[in-house]
């Protein structure tokens, strides 16, 4: 990949797609990041010191050394520039707030300024605090806070604290006061470069972490991975990587899992199958502080101490050995095992008893959709469309426990926003994101605004959920957010962004995906009222579709927004098909409906057909 001129700034996009550039011939470049071709260009007036890419991969933001209007919004997938250029003299640098709410810039001589990203309002302006005061360019000098509160701005020298709720400020010194300063962060704590040397600190405290990392060269910019384990330095000629384990101690390191937070070290010993050298790891941490965490203490009971650790399930407790039977499809056995760990002790947990029942006991196990954790009979209800009952079963969960998981009350929280009850479903969402933050948390809160048509707050609380999801569920989240730009009204977006991700499962010769994307697409389509693309997207689907086997994407759609899949699709594809002048199709189709056996079953669903079709040829 070349630029036009030397490229003096970087940013690549979460789910790895793309990848923009800055340069000295005045240009912002757009590229994919998988073939390395150059997909569109953006002319600037002067060179592009700083570019972002946002969280959710939907925005980018130039910053260029002008004296008048600099910083430009822009929609990645499209191109489509979306305010009117944003005016901060010599900007060296621009950064998205956590939520992408907010956009950040910093001048050279005219301090911070914390955009809004919907009007470009200006919202917070530190007037000249803040100021780079760089003679020479200074790459990445602005980073945020994990909760989107403060704002770290590096000079030479020092490093400013913003509180930008209050405007209050707060600095402090580093470890070189003549070069340029690059900062990266990944909310625990900061990596300050500056000469030949990188220093870190902690994020609250402001205090330094131990020694500084030295170079032979002088370091132009540096980044942090997304964990805060590994460090790239850039310098004149080449990328060093180091791995902060070594110099960093091991609560900047945290990992977190369902339930579990463990360091990285123990982490690798504990799935390594070894329980008395991680009992030996967690004693060392709990012996270097004098406060342990709960999880340090919980960590290393009797699960670690050389007995069997349980495997963790959403919603399901077992034993190793059970959960081996039981997911080599061995009910029998799985049962089996179960009643012999409920009979050998005298107070058995709750999950014993329900591990034994009819989901182990030859019934089949409901499968989980991307996002969404239910219980198999709650699943059933719901997947049958009876918002009602699924109400009641999940009220019945809550009630049941003195402390509901935040799946269970965001469950209830997108139910009872299907069935309109807008404000049961808002307090719903938000005790789900009190008790855990979370992407279905998140979710179910948008779904909630959407139904109070306040599709704005709902997009800008969707994005959280990029903040706390897994890398796989990033591909989920943005189809998902994708029919929220939908239902929000916003058609021609939404279609464009699902044929983008489309195009990628396509060159990745995903089928799945391409099964997916095209079945959204058409229902898109189809409620647009574009038949004539809707139709043979459809039909295509139909050829795709895999057999015998649940979509759970699909699922997991209409779960969330109630969007139907199912074959009764097919009543609406025949009254288009007759509507697009293909009649005879549209009787070939009917024929097989009344003639399946299924369907007959459903004589009004019949009637329904053959009447509301009959109605229309008779006109």
């Amino acid at each position: 990949m070349r630029g036009c001129g030397d490229i003096c700034s970087l940013a690549v996009s979460q789910d790895g797609r793309w990848i923009v550039s800055g340069d000295r011939g005045e240009k912002a470049t757009v590229w994919n990041a998988a073939t390395h071709e150059k997909v569109r260009e953006f002319e600037h007036e002067s060179p592009v010191w700083a570019v972002d890419i946002s969280s959710d991969c939907s925005k980018f933001v130039t910053g260029s050394w002008d004296y008048c209007e600099n910083v430009r919004l822009f929609d990645l997938p499209s191109g489509t520039e979306l305010l009117p250029t944003l005016a901060h003299r010599e900007v060296d640098g621009v950064k998205f707030s956590p939520d992408n709410s907010r956009l950040a810039t910093v001048s050279d001589d005219s301090g911070v300024r914390v955009h809004c990203i919907q009007d470009g309002n200006v919202l917070f302006d530190s007037g000249d605090r803040g100021s780079t005061n760089s003679s020479s360019f200074v790459v990445t000098p602005l980073a945020w806070s994990s909760d989107g509160q403060q704002l770290f701005v590096a000079r030479k020298g020092r490093i400013t604290c913003f509180d930008v709720s209050d405007s209050s400020s707060s600095e402090w010194s580093i470890h070189e006061t003549r070069s340029p300063v690059s900062i990266s962060s990944n909310g625990r704590f900061i990596a300050c470069s500056a000469g030949k040397s990188v220093s870190l600190w902690d994020c609250v405290s402001r205090e330094k972490i131990r020694g500084t990392i030295t170079h032979t060269a002088g370091i132009n910019c540096i980044a942090l991975s997304p964990s805060g384990r590994y460090l790239a330095c850039g310098d004149d000629y080449k990328i060093t990587i180091h791995n902060l384990r070594d110099v960093l101690p091991m609560k900047y390191l945290v990992r977190g899992f369902p339930l579990v937070q463990v360091s990285g070290e123990t982490l690798a010993s504990w799935t390594q199958g070894s329980p008395t050298n991680t009992e030996m790891l967690l004693s060392e941490e709990f012996a270097s502080t004098s406060s342990p965490s709960h999880h340090l203490l919980k960590d290393r009971t009797p699960s670690i101490r050389g007995q069997p650790r349980a495997s963790r399930l959403p919603l399901v407790r077992v034993s190793g050995g059970t959960f081996k039977s039981w997911t080599q499809g061995d009910p029998t056995n799985a049962e089996t095992s179960s009643s012999e760990e409920t009979a050998s002790t005298s107070s058995y947990s709750h999950h014993l008893p329900k591990n034994r029942a009819p989901l182990i006991r030859g019934q089949p196990r409901a499968s989980r959709p991307p996002l969404v954790r239910v219980s198999g009979r709650t699943f059933k209800s719901w997947t049958q469309g009876d918002p009602t009952e699924t109400e009641t079963l999940l009220s019945e969960e809550i009630a049941g426990t003195s402390s509901p998981s935040h799946y269970l009350l965001a469950n209830r929280a997108l139910i009872r926003a299907h069935l309109d009850h807008v404000a049961l479903a808002t307090e719903d969402a938000m005790e789900s994101l009190r008790v855990q933050p979370s992407p279905i948390g998140y979710i179910a809160m948008a779904v909630a605004l959407l139904g109070q048509d306040d599709g704005e707050g709902a997009l800008r609380i969707f994005d959280l959920a990029f903040h706390d999801c897994e890398l796989d569920e990033i591909r989920p989240l943005l189809l998902l957010k994708s029919i929220l730009i939908f239902e929000c009204g916003n058609q021609e977006d939404a279609i464009k962004r699902v044929e983008l991700l489309a195009t990628r499962a396509n060159d990745d010769n995903d089928d799945d995906s391409i099964y997916l994307y095209t079945q959204v697409l058409g229902v898109m389509y189809m409620q647009r009222g574009d038949y004539g693309r809707a139709i043979p997207l459809i039909e295509h689907a139909e050829n795709l579709a895999p057999k015998d086997v649940q979509c759970l994407p699909l699922m997991t759609i209409s779960l969330i927004f109630g969007w139907s899949f199912n074959r009764l699709d097919i009543v609406t594809l025949c009254e288009t098909l007759y509507f697009e002048g293909r009649t005879a199709e549209a009787v070939e189709i009917l024929n097989i409906m009344r003639s399946d056996e299924e369907t007959q079953g459903h004589k009004a669903t019949t009637d329904w057909v053959a009447g509301t079709s009959c109605s229309h040829w008779s006109g």
